[in-house]
């Protein structure tokens, strides 16, 4: 090889500026990997040491122990009046009427009558039974309406009464 040669192929030089960016990017992700799989105990434990255990007397409260929620157990054979100081309703029980009916579940239909919401039902026709996602209820009167439609036209029907003070 002559000197032009070697010179049009030494111009390849590496510039420090970016070996020092890519060096640092390489460190950060070694960093990061390393945090993944072996620091992030260490990392989240100190956030977890400062919060204040749940007290009888103190402020705070567990958002599933909370009294805005209410969960009711709703018994098909009749209707019945509840009270509650929840602002909030999950209703589960038996699908009403499925051992009656040789056919097949439609649709579980349940809606709150005095702010006219209704209610995302999740059914389990295995398990014969249903629960709902949570209902608000106004203050005062709340009848909710449950019914479940089957093939052949029957519907079975329920009715609740929930006072919410």
């Amino acid at each position: 090889m002559s000197n032009k040669e070697l010179k049009e192929t030494s111009n390849n030089t590496l510039n420090p500026i970016e070996v020092g960016v890519f060096t640092v990017l390489i460190l950060f992700f070694i960093y990061s990997v390393y945090t993944l799989f072996y620091g992030w105990q260490e990392s989240y434990s100190d956030q977890l040491n400062t919060i204040e255990p749940l007290t009888q007397n103190g402020n705070r409260s567990l958002a599933s122990f909370s009294s805005s929620f209410f969960h009711l157990e709703v018994p098909c054979e009749k209707s019945f009046t509840e009270t509650t100081s929840a602002k909030k309703v999950r209703i589960l029980g038996h699908i009403c009427g499925i051992n009656q009916s040789k056919n097949k579940l439609i649709k579980t239909e349940i809606i709150n009558k005095s702010n006219n919401n209704l209610a995302t039902v999740f059914t389990d026709t295995h398990s014969k039974k249903y629960s709902t996602d949570y209902i608000p209820l106004d203050k005062g009167q709340n009848v909710i309406n449950l019914k479940f439609y089957y093939y052949g036209g029957k519907t079975v029907s329920n009715q609740i009464i929930l006072t919410a003070n």
